[in-house]
């Protein structure tokens, strides 16, 4: 039986922004410690999917955290980000803020930084290295969204997803009913009672009269859904240097395993890593599983 929201949240304490970061673009976004400093001599910067935040994933950085601090970004246009007024959620700026966010890391003093990355933030994490990002060691990548197509630079309407987002219900009379919406829901009603919590406490608004929307609205949702397919990042995998983990669910309905084999095959030091018995959202539903794997490969990719 699930926990309440009261229940759930009584004992997490809050996720805040301990830094706020300016992209090339200008663009301001929030930088999170998901994990205390522990004075790991690398750093690993978690970058979320569409619609979520970075505090969302402070459950896979808890069994992350004996290897490596951890750090997370809000992508322009969600959770406590900013976005500008001329902003076009073409996935080249998700980019822009994961090179702000490694260089800011970097001057803290690590060694290293590695990067995992969830579907668009995966993505973002191969657009970084695929314009020179530096600063990134290792990525590990959960079912990136990478398309085969040619590029194509006008946003897909007609995506499916971007259309859903439009009928996507985006506010809610209270956390408690927002809590209680999705614990009854796919895909989040098999998502961790904490991660639900983190989900609702950082990539939702409270407003005066005690109401929550979603930071991310839908109509910027549906925009970068529809962004989707213009990146043009397959054609370009071989140009990538950098140890690349491809980690993917066996139940997975994005996209064959085939594919995400191929991407890794693609790259010229990539592997791929199945996960059994897990689906797209593996970093909520089973973020002990999915650390377990990134710290092994982490240990068999290891280079002197």
């Amino acid at each position: 039986m699930k926990p309440t929201f009261a229940q759930a949240s009584a004992s997490l304490t809050p996720c805040v922004p301990f830094q706020h970061l300016i992209t090339k673009d200008l663009t301001e976004i929030p930088l999170f410690e998901l994990s205390d400093r522990a004075n790991h001599k690398d750093a690993l910067l978690v970058l979320h999917a569409t619609g979520f935040s970075g505090c969302t994933y402070r459950a896979l950085a808890s069994h992350l955290s004996n290897r490596w601090d951890v750090f997370a970004i809000d992508f322009r246009g969600h959770g406590r980000s900013k976005k500008r007024s001329d902003e076009t959620f073409h996935w080249v700026n998700f980019a822009k803020d994961v090179d702000a966010a490694t260089k800011y890391i970097k001057r803290l003093g690590y060694d290293k930084i590695s990067v995992f990355g969830h579907s668009m933030g995966a993505a973002a994490a191969i657009l970084s290295l695929e314009l020179g990002d530096q600063d990134i060691d290792k990525a590990f990548l959960f079912e990136p969204i990478i398309f085969k197509e040619p590029e194509d630079s006008a946003p897909n309407l007609d995506n499916p997803l971007a259309k859903l987002a439009l009928r996507r219900r985006s506010s809610f009379d209270s956390y408690e009913a927002a809590y209680d919406n999705f614990t009854h829901k796919e895909p989040i009603c098999r998502f961790l009672s904490t991660v639900v919590i983190d989900y609702l406490l950082s990539a939702f608004k409270l407003a005066p009269d005690g109401t929550v929307s979603l930071s991310c609205t839908k109509e910027d949702e549906s925009l970068i859904y529809a962004f989707g397919g213009s990146h043009g990042a397959y054609h370009t995998l071989d140009r990538i240097s950098n140890d690349v983990t491809i980690l993917f669910g066996a139940d997975t309905d994005t996209f064959d395993r085939t594919h995400f084999i191929d991407l890794a095959r693609r790259l010229p030091k990539g592997t791929y890593q199945e996960l059994k018995d897990t689906g797209h959202f593996a970093p909520m539903t089973h973020p002990e599983m999915l650390a377990n794997t990134m710290i092994k490969a982490d240990h068999t990719n290891h280079h002197p």
